[in-house]
């Protein structure tokens, strides 16, 4: 593989891991981002469902007390006067439906509308109508499926006193909690699926979408500790599970007026879907980063590795050429440039040697094809001619042509076989003095690639 591949791949993996890293946590904090804004918002809906109904309920106890305030002193003493004068009512008020008048002991005086009929229904055993008895105050009751109407309903009970501030009687009217008028925001759905509900804390459904669930008991403890928490006065946002078991975002805001609480509950699908969505543009765009990465990867690793292909390309036209006479490569500062000056040195090192090796040849060949002596240039180790001069020519009577490649004893360069042997010893230095003569009679200088003559007694430079 190329340097400019591994450098492209290299730069590309350390790209690819910090724009992988970066999605990663680029999708972390968007995830995040969106569920905690989702839950703000989820809180907001829950916040404003609970003061919404906590102003509902305000306005039925104001609406309840000034029935109760209608009733002239004059009519306290009497039941048909009671009658005549709540026959005045406009019923339906807002979302009461219904007003009765109490006595302290628990029997109903008067009623309005006249139907259907009370008959012997008693109010002394109700919590709601003993707590006015005991503090004087208004109450409002728990939710409760009424005797008369067999509706859900939710009573509200304010005292009134005669003119000697003696309790005479107490108001009680009631309104239906499917009233579609009543606690509205709390009837609100969220995106597709999600939805608003109002529980009690000792764990009874008051309001919820499916009319099944009204006044149903709440899942038991441990099924969804979200609404546990609640029950216990918890307000914010925790993750928990909705009516149909499924995972839900859970915000609860609890009431001011009564010990109830408002759940709003987003499934988690729905919660997730935008960060879904996300996750997906946010996928193309890291493929699309990947490859731009790799692109530039390319590109970057091309202008590092550029000077480095240019001194590849200098140096083999530079094998190429005979003369060795490229120009040397431009100047640059940084290490390839510290490598090209390198570069340059050894090149003019080499060629000054090459130029002094030129004029040493030159100079041993004039002097070689010029000398009177007969010169014969063959290889130790086997006596083959590789050159001889002109004189040598005249001497040994065979040209150059017919006598380069073959041997010293083909040619017959010796009178004796042993001389060979003494010559090579002599050449070696093995020899006590120098003895040997040619054929020719005159002295030659055997002047070869030398190495160390072979331990057998008779060499393959002479013949046998």
């Amino acid at each position: 593989m190329r340097v400019r591949a591994k450098l492209a791949l290299g730069l590309a993996a350390v790209l690819a891991g910090l724009v992988l890293v970066a999605a990663w946590l680029s999708w972390l904090g968007m995830r995040e981002t969106v569920r905690t804004g989702m839950s703000q918002q989820l809180h907001a809906l829950a916040s404003y469902a609970a003061g919404d109904i906590d102003s509902d309920l305000n306005d039925v106890v104001a609406t309840t007390r000034a029935v109760a305030a209608s009733l002239p002193d004059a009519a306290l003493g009497s039941v048909v006067a009671l009658e005549r004068h709540m026959g005045l009512l406009p019923m339906p008020m807002g979302p009461i439906h219904l007003c009765i008048a109490v006595a302290p002991d628990g029997r109903a005086l008067a009623q309005y509308p006249l139907q259907p009929p009370l008959g012997n229904v008693n109010f002394s055993n109700r919590d709601y109508f003993r707590k006015v008895l005991e503090t004087h105050e208004p109450a409002i009751s728990r939710p409760f499926r009424g005797e008369i109407s067999g509706m859900p309903v939710v009573a509200v009970a304010v005292p009134r006193f005669d003119d000697r501030g003696r309790l005479f009687l107490v108001m009680n009217c009631s309104f239906n909690l499917l009233h579609h008028r009543v606690f509205s925001q709390a009837r609100s759905s969220i995106g597709r699926s999600g939805y608003m509900y109002i529980a009690t804390r000792d764990r009874t459904i008051v309001l919820h979408p499916d009319a099944t669930h009204i006044l149903a008991p709440a899942p038991p403890h441990g099924a969804n500790p979200a609404a546990d928490r609640a029950e216990e006065g918890f307000e914010g946002t925790l993750l928990g599970t909705d009516s149909s078991g499924q995972s839900a975002l859970m915000s609860f805001s609890q009431l001011k007026s009564v010990n109830w609480f408002v759940a709003a509950a987003y499934p988690m699908a729905e919660v997730d879907q935008p960060i879904t969505e996300s996750r997906n543009r946010l996928l193309v765009f890291t493929l699309l980063a990947l490859g731009a990465s790799l692109l530039c990867a390319w590109l970057f690793a091309g202008l590092l590795v550029q000077p480095v292909e240019r001194l590849t390309r200098h140096l083999k036209r530079l094998g190429g050429r005979a003369d060795r006479s490229l120009p040397p490569l431009p100047r640059r500062n940084d290490e390839i440039g510290e490598l090209a000056e390198s570069f340059n040195g050894l090149l003019r090192t080499l060629q000054e040697r090459e130029t002094k090796l030129k004029l040493s040849e030159e100079k041993f060949a004039k002097v070689f094809h010029a000398s009177p002596d007969g010169i014969l240039i063959a290889r130790l180790e086997d006596g083959m001619v590789l050159d001889f001069n002109e004189s040598y020519e005249r001497l040994l009577g065979y040209s150059r042509d017919e006598s380069v490649g073959r041997t010293t004893a083909e040619l017959g360069v010796w009178v004796r076989p042993e001389q060979c042997r003494d010559f090579i010893e002599e050449v070696s230095g093995e020899a006590a003095s120098p003895a040997t003569s040619l054929r020719s009679g005159i002295a030659a200088a055997a002047c070869a690639t030398w190495s160390p003559p072979p331990s057998s007694s008779t060499s393959p430079a002479c013949p046998a």
